[in-house]
């Protein structure tokens, strides 16, 4: 009697088991789907990839999107990137987020986007408690291709519109030791994006001259998704010596997208003219006065390099764990926001805070909304019926404010870490009881 009833027990657990079993497997899935219209491009232009997540009721919370990150390839996510999405699945309506990404190939080449996984959290159809799944997007190929035509542009340039411009500031005609000018090069692109213009003064290597170049600058911008910007590139020569030299020419070949030719872009050579001495001819050296000194300079250098080969995997390592966790932490999460917010940029400035908000940690929902608090003016100025931006004090005013949170909240921190760690007071002595 007894191993009857164990095995109707079993029987009755078993198919409640597989009663709940068939309840989850009927109940929908959220989906999730990829769209990259074409998978040519020329490199320099943008191919759209577009992520819907959809979901039969709610989302509770956005979609975990991931960040794609590929050598030679430039991912961006535009203005508003992120928007609503509704369709109609088996007859029911489904609501959820569409993000677009804008992928752009630098170099001729195949390149593979891995599956990546999505976290989506949405109410139950049933009884509204959420429900997470993660969902993953399959493999993502694309191709930047040349034209036909082009193959034998290296670096390929592809735009609808180059140009060059020179501007002199000095006069390199009326040079002697110590004096200087400067040259400034800069190239205007139209319907590509100006980091993928090489660089453009060439070097000048001779004895006489000394060549100081600075830092390349780059404006961008977007006007109803035409990309224009220019590279700007200065270079300051000294004269050390009397003599005449040449600055080399500046010239590029580039794909006009329009006429679907070769084209040049060039601006001139600079001829050099010092007054005074030429430079000082080396002196001729005996080869045996530096026998010495080379044996010794090559046994240093082997036991240099002994020692750089013992050392250099524990230098790289370090090295990556440093990169890793300065990308990782909460300053240069901050910077991003800092970036976004001189840029006067307000949709770039939104995700950045919402990802330095993460890292900052803030402990309640309302230590969030006051993250977010600064940008309210501006979304309400931006998205208001006036039809202007926020002016430039504005814009101060908001940066400002969020530095004034950043340090209420890492104040917070630092305290709740104090409390967290401060020892107890005489931990030692006992008490005794009274009488």
């Amino acid at each position: 009697m007894r191993r009857l009833a164990m095995l109707l027990l079993l029987v009755l657990c078993w198919a409640g088991v597989a009663k709940a079993e068939e309840q989850v497997n009927a109940a929908p899935r959220p989906l999730l789907r990829t769209n990259l219209e074409t998978s040519v491009a020329v490199p320099g232009q943008v191919l759209v990839l577009e992520v819907t997540a959809l979901v039969p009721t709610w989302m509770l919370k956005p979609p975990e999107f991931p960040t794609f990150e590929l050598p030679d390839v430039r991912v961006q996510l535009p203005e508003g990137a992120s928007r609503p999405a509704m369709e109609r699945v088996d007859g029911e309506s489904w609501s959820g987020v569409t993000r677009d990404y804008q992928l752009s190939p630098m170099i001729v080449g195949k390149f593979r986007i891995p599956p990546q996984s999505v976290t989506i959290t949405f109410a139950d159809p049933e009884t509204r408690a959420p429900i997470v799944v993660n969902l993953r997007m399959g493999e993502i190929v694309f191709e930047g291709r040349a034209p036909v035509g082009a193959e034998d542009l290296d670096p390929f340039i592809a735009a609808e519109a180059l140009s060059l411009g020179q501007e002199i500031d000095g006069d390199p005609q009326n040079l002697e030791p110590g004096l200087a000018f400067t040259r400034t090069v800069t190239a205007r692109v139209t319907g590509a994006s100006p980091i993928f213009l090489p660089p453009l003064i060439p070097s000048l290597a001779e004895e006489g001259i000394a060549v100081y170049p600075k830092e390349p600058l780059f404006n961008e911008s977007s006007n109803r998704g035409v990309t224009t910007g220019e590279r700007v590139e200065r270079v300051t020569y000294v004269a050390e010596a009397g003599g005449r030299f040449v600055a080399p020419a500046v010239r590029l070949r580039w794909w006009n997208l329009r006429t679907k030719k070769i084209e040049v872009a060039e601006v001139p050579a600079i001829e050099i003219t010092s007054r005074g001495p030429p430079p000082a001819a080396p002196s001729a050296v005996e080869p045996l006065e530096f026998a010495p000194w080379l044996v010794v300079s090559g046994f240093l250098a082997l036991f240099a390099g002994a020692i750089a080969r013992w050392q250099w995997p524990r230098f790289s390592e370090q090295r990556r764990r440093r990169r890793s966790e300065k990308l990782a932490s909460e300053s240069f999460a901050f910077e991003r926001v800092a970036d976004a917010m001189r840029a006067r940029k307000f949709g770039e400035a939104v995700r950045a805070v919402e990802l330095w908000s993460t890292r900052l940690s803030p402990q309640s929902e309302g230590d969030r909304a006051q993250v977010f608090e600064p940008l309210a003016p501006l979304g309400a100025v931006l998205y208001g019926h006036e039809g202007e931006g926020p002016s430039n004090e504005q814009w101060n005013d908001a940066l400002g404010a969020l530095r004034a949170v950043r340090r209420a909240c890492l104040e917070r921190n630092r305290r709740r870490q104090a409390r967290r760690v401060l020892p107890a007071l005489n931990p030692g002595r006992a008490v005794r009881p009274a009488g």
